[in-house]
C-alpha cells in the first residue's frame, strides 16, 4: 500500500493499520526481551497481541468519545501545569538560609575598621569597604532602599520583597546602612 491509500481510506482501514501497527510493536518488543526474531514468534501469541491491540484501541476510541473523559484529562493537564508552576516557583523563591550574604556584613566591616576610620570614609569608600561596587549602585537602588528602610517603610512591602528576593533585600539593606538611609 502507498502513502496516498492510507490517507485517502476509510478511517475503518486506518484503524485497523493502526491496531496492526500496535500489534507488531508488542510483538518485536516480545521477542528482543525473549531473545528471538519477530518469525520466531508463535502465531498463537501473535493473535494475543493483535487481540490485545484492538482491545486495547477500541477502549481508547471509547474514552476519546465520552465528554467526561475529555473533562477529565483537560482537567488533568491543569493540574499538571499547576503543579509544575509551583515547582518553578519552589525553586526560584529564595529561603530565609539560602541565600548568601552579601560580600560583607556591614556591621561587621564597620567594627573591624572601628568608628574613626569609618566615618572618615565617603559613601563610595564605605560602600567599597563593604564589598559594594559604587559604579553599580543606581538611583533606582537607592530609592528602592528608601522605600524599604526610610521613614514610613511599609512593612508588609518590606516583608514580601524579603520573601521575593532576599538576596537583593540584603544588598539594598547595605546600601542603606552605609549612605544612611534608614529612617530618613
Amino acid at each position: 500500500m502507498s502513502i496516498e491509500t492510507f490517507s485517502t481510506a476509510s478511517p475503518a482501514v486506518n484503524n485497523e493499520v493502526a491496531i496492526k501497527q500496535a500489534a507488531d510493536q508488542l510483538i518485536r518488543v516480545a521477542a528482543e526481551k525473549n531473545g528471538m526474531t519477530i518469525e520466531q514468534v508463535p502465531q498463537e501469541a501473535r493473535e494475543d497481541a493483535y487481540r490485545f491491540a484492538k482491545a486495547a484501541y477500541e477502549e481508547d476510541q471509547a474514552l476519546k468519545s465520552n465528554p467526561v473523559y475529555a473533562q477529565l484529562q483537560a482537567e488533568r493537564e491543569a493540574h499538571r501545569l499547576t503543579k509544575m508552576t509551583l515547582e518553578a516557583v519552589k525553586q526560584t523563591r529564595p529561603t530565609v538560609g539560602s541565600n548568601a550574604q552579601p560580600s560583607a556584613n556591614v556591621e561587621v566591616v564597620r567594627a573591624q575598621m572601628g568608628e574613626r576610620d569609618w566615618h572618615a570614609l565617603t559613601d563610595n569608600g564605605r560602600l567599597q569597604a563593604c564589598g559594594i561596587n559604587p559604579a553599580t549602585v543606581t538611583q533606582v537602588e537607592i530609592q528602592e532602599s528608601k522605600r524599604l528602610f526610610g521613614k514610613g517603610i511599609d512593612s508588609a512591602y518590606s516583608s514580601n520583597f524579603f520573601k521575593q528576593d532576599s538576596g537583593r533585600y540584603r544588598h539594598l539593606k547595605s546600601i542603606a546602612i552605609v549612605l544612611g538611609l534608614q529612617g530618613k
